[in-house]
């Protein structure tokens, strides 16, 4: 196995948001995993914490992904190399999962020599959701009881 020096940069406070975390961590595997075949020496990862988004990059100092692949390799089956180990699968399933989540997984174009894959996500998913106790759902049935007539007018039939 080749030593590859793994960076982490993650701010010092803690930071939450609303994941599925069986989700975000087949996207940040699979990132991961091409990150450590494609790497010469160096791996970065960094979380980017916002009030409505947060990022999440993984760079790596292996060969750079040309310009003209750069949307390529998020079609399915698509291999630069079709030599090398993998299906061409894992960067089209991470990006679905981005998208099914209202994020995104893109490459970064900089001038850097590293190749950096950032999924942003929001910090709260619109559909998350709670389920109440018994005491909030008698509570929320009454109030919605009491301004509906129809119901209000059933209510007082079966209560003669």
């Amino acid at each position: 196995m080749k030593g590859i020096d793994l960076q982490v940069d993650i701010p010092a406070s803690p930071f939450y948001a609303d994941v599925d975390e069986e989700i975000l961590t087949k996207m940040l595997s699979n990132l991961m995993s091409n990150a450590l075949k494609h790497a010469s020496q160096k791996i970065k990862v960094s979380l980017l914490p916002g009030s409505d988004r947060f990022k999440v990059s993984i760079s790596n100092d292996g060969d750079t992904i040309p310009a003209k692949y750069a949307d390529k390799i998020f079609l399915p089956f698509f291999r630069i190399d079709v030599k090398a180990q993998g299906s061409g699968i894992g960067l089209p399933f991470a990006r679905s999962l981005a998208e099914l989540h209202k994020g995104t997984l893109t490459l970064e174009r900089s001038n850097t020599q590293l190749t950096t894959f950032v999924i942003e996500l929001p910090v709260t998913q619109s559909h998350v959701f709670v389920i109440p106790s018994a005491a909030q759902e008698t509570s929320s049935l009454v109030t919605a009881q009491s301004h509906n007539p129809a119901i209000e007018e059933e209510m007082d039939l079966h209560n003669r």
